[in-house]
């Protein structure tokens, strides 16, 4: 069994059906009567679109040993996962960033140098059309 494929008579469109393996002949137009070749139709490589991300940052804070404040930080990510997955973002992963922090002017004159400071991030990738 062979593939089929179609493509339209540029006089009159009627679209004309054949097997791909005779791609090449000549015949006419059912319709019109037109010399047509049989050609197998133009494709478009499809372009995948650059992935778009989104980088949140996402801090919680809580008091040592709350119990109701690891739920509240749960909580927290859970809405912002839910939130952003319903505004076409899937989430792909946390990441936590080093991030080194110099000191100002005065704080020159106190400190020995920069400071270094870890923040989390939670990467989105977009899922929409």
């Amino acid at each position: 069994m062979s593939d089929n494929t179609s493509i339209g008579c540029p006089k009159c469109g009627n679209v004309i059906e054949f097997p791909v393996n005779i791609a090449g002949h000549v015949t006419n137009c059912p319709s019109c009567n037109e010399s047509i070749q049989l050609q197998l139709p133009q494709t478009a490589p499809k372009l995948e679109p650059e992935p778009q991300y989104w980088v949140k940052p996402f801090m919680s804070v809580m008091e040592e040993s709350d119990a109701a404040g690891v739920k509240r930080v749960g909580k927290q990510l859970q809405d912002l996962l839910n939130n952003a997955s319903a505004d076409g973002w899937e989430y792909v992963r946390k990441e936590t960033l080093t991030i080194q922090v110099n000191p100002g002017c005065l704080g020159s004159l106190f400190t020995s140098g920069p400071t270094y400071a870890n923040y989390e991030y939670i990467v989105f990738k977009w899922k929409g059309e």
